[in-house]
């Protein structure tokens, strides 16, 4: 409890006991807001493996055991990371429920990077986020840089930044993560797709980009703006179509065109007579 306005870190003293395994760590000068807070945990860290846990998210023991097992069978992997189901009253059960991204796994490293990233640019957020819900190498684990406005979306480049470094692996055990009202991502702006300020911080974020990378991720990016413009245009000629049919429609449906009805059925009976 890096603030110490309330006494829940003496709770939590009173809960666990005085093991030696558990660290406490009280009110310290920090900048204010998580991010600050969880780079300076990270920084206290000594042990090969780490992790965050949000304070009102859960897991079990099995996750960690499961996620330390997974690392110790990959030797190559940086992380372990399983799917995030809600918990708690949650009426968007079924879109809170974020399986593992399977593009975190792939050994080539441009090839993961050119996934995470078009998963940002087609407004897939949610798909590096979750990785902050991951057990990691320590020594493999970037700062939280700056977000896209202070910390909201800290969380999602710090995974840009993670997956340069390696591939994670997966594993069965759920995460499980209470989405309220409260939350830092709920009380923060919605993710920016259509930004060319994201797409400019996404290029800033990332530590090693190579020349392919960028050349790649910017074509699939502008096959995307291509195939909105196109759809847009569609859109646009399909509702100029109904505003037409429903003029004529109208015009069709008035009393004047009624009455003059019978006028133009005689003028064409007229016209089709053949002359004598």
């Amino acid at each position: 409890d890096a603030t110490g306005v309330d006494d829940t870190l003496e709770h939590l003293r009173e809960a666990a006991g005085t093991s030696p395994d558990i660290q406490w760590l009280g009110p310290r000068p920090l900048v204010p807001g998580w991010r600050a807070h969880a780079n300076d945990l990270l920084a206290s860290v000594s042990t090969p493996y780490a992790m965050w846990l949000s304070h009102d998210d859960r897991i079990s023991a099995d996750w960690i055991l499961a996620a330390e097992a997974a690392l110790a069978a990959h030797p190559q992997a940086i992380g372990a990371c399983g799917p995030i189901r809600p918990w708690g009253d949650d009426p968007l059960a079924d879109i809170h429920h974020i399986d593992f991204p399977a593009f975190v796994e792939l050994a080539d490293s441009h090839s993961r990077m050119l996934a995470a990233i078009t998963a940002l640019l087609i407004g897939r957020p949610a798909d590096l986020g979750m990785l902050y819900r991951s057990v990691l190498r320590t020594a493999e684990m970037p700062l939280l840089p700056h977000g896209l406005d202070g910390d909201a979306w800290s969380d999602v480049l710090w995974a840009l930044r993670l997956l340069e470094r390696g591939a994670l692996v997966s594993i069965d055990a759920y995460y499980e993560k209470q989405w309220h009202e409260s939350s830092a991502h709920s009380q923060g702006p919605p993710w920016p797709t259509d930004s060319h300020d994201m797409r400019r911080t996404i290029m800033a974020t990332l530590e090693s980009p190579s020349i392919e990378l960028i050349l790649d991720a910017w074509e699939i990016d502008r096959h995307q703006w291509q195939r909105a413009l196109e759809q847009t245009r569609i859109d646009e000629r399909a509702a100029a179509a109904d505003a037409l049919a429903g003029q004529r429609h109208a015009y069709e449906s008035s009393r004047s065109w009624r009455i003059t009805a019978p006028l133009r059925r005689g003028r064409r009976r007229h016209s089709e007579t053949p002359p004598k």
